[in-house]
């Protein structure tokens, strides 16, 4: 029986409240077989998660991308016990694409779908919603616009499950640029990053990207998951959970829950576990929305998972940061981006804003005696 016991607590809560979960369309196939939605909401009354994998896509207006990556999925030669599909769309063409599928292959033994309105839109709460469903022991993050590879699923499965100490695996983005680049060579320069180690969190804020990694061989221990493709135990990620106050895009959700992740054990890429990232530009925030999103959401990372944080790691931070929005800024120039520029620079300075309400907030709740902060203060 799928478990939902989280969402239970919420459906509760909200019905005291007099105000609508949202969940929009619900409905479920079980080997094959309709099965009635209300079976989703059901407590498991052991609380255990069965043996296997649960495949999570959280998904919002791309219905092709959809379709490439359910495709791929039926190509795998290990096939998932679960497939969630949380979709956040204000139509049901991605509904349709899913059941267009699923007439002719078979991607899981059980199907769930989930259409969530505005209360559970956004990439980190419809990923906890996905938490709150998957009744396997094992869970499997996909973006929407990711393609697997046939032995994906299998690989990362393998590796999670056959080295001690391993709380998270990432998959090998085979289409990324492999190249350094001026921008990554200029803040090594100028001291904004210590060192281009692929995959690793500096203590300026500043992650080197994953895809400096280079294929085949054997995993590599690196700080951070790749959002768009993992796999890890589901008592841990529901342990964790993924920070809501990240809504919407949620850029740099992948960075907070792999910090956090980490204190808990090992993050590994398993470079045999190979999927393409598409980048599909549906979806995403506008220039604003992006540069005040990349401010403060660095900021929340370096401020709520960064061990023996000091004055001067704030100061390095505040000096990288500076010196990386100068660059973007300077790179969207040189492609005559003025106006996208400008809209950039206006929601860095949104973010700005946005740190010092929230550093606020945390710092009354803080000096408050025999009081611990609630909700997305205590992270």
């Amino acid at each position: 029986m799928i478990r939902l016991t989280d969402v239970q607590t919420r459906i509760e809560a909200l019905r005291e409240s007099g105000d609508e979960l949202g969940i929009e369309v619900c409905w479920q196939i079980h080997k094959g077989n309709p099965t009635p939605s209300q079976g989703i909401f059901r407590t498991d009354p052991d609380g255990g998660l069965r043996p296997g994998l649960t495949v999570a896509i959280c998904t919002y207006r791309r219905p092709q991308c959809l379709r490439s990556l359910l495709e791929s999925l039926a190509d795998q030669d290990s096939r998932p016990d679960e497939l969630l599909v949380v979709d956040a769309s204000p139509d049901c063409a991605s509904e349709e694409t899913l059941k267009g599928i699923l007439s002719t292959m078979r991607l899981a033994h059980r199907i769930v779908y989930v259409r969530v309105g505005d209360r559970l839109r956004g990439l980190t709460k419809q990923r906890n919603l996905a938490l709150d469903i998957a009744g396997c022991n094992l869970i499997a993050f996909f973006d929407d616009d990711v393609v697997l590879e046939p032995a994906c699923l299998r690989e990362l499965e393998a590796v999670l499950l056959d080295k001690d100490g391993v709380v998270g695996v990432g998959a090998f983005v085979t289409n990324d640029d492999k190249q350094v680049g001026a921008r990554l060579r200029i803040l090594r320069s100028l001291l904004a990053v210590p060192d281009l180690a692929p995959g690793s969190y500096t203590r300026s804020g500043i992650s080197v990207p994953l895809r400096l990694l280079q294929s085949g061989g054997s995993p590599v221990m690196v700080d951070r998951l790749p959002g768009c493709a993992f796999v890890c135990p589901t008592r841990i990620a529901k342990e964790l959970r993924f920070a809501e106050l990240f809504h919407g895009y949620a850029l740099g959700e992948d960075l907070e829950f792999s910090r956090r992740a980490a204190r808990l054990g090992m993050l590994l890429i398993a470079r045999n576990a190979r999927v393409q990232h598409n980048h599909d530009p549906a979806g995403r925030p506008n220039s604003v929305r992006l540069g005040r999103m990349q401010l403060f959401n660095r900021y929340f990372v370096h401020r709520t998972t960064l061990s023996e944080r000091r004055w001067y790691h704030v100061l390095w931070f505040t000096y990288a940061q500076g010196l990386d929005y100068v660059m973007v800024c300077l790179g969207m120039l040189s492609r005559f981006q003025v106006v996208r520029c400008g809209q950039f620079l206006c929601g860095g300075l949104l973010g700005i804003l946005d740190i010092l309400a929230w550093t606020g907030k945390r710092l009354s709740f803080e000096a408050r005696p025999h009081t611990t902060p609630k909700g997305e203060f205590t992270r």
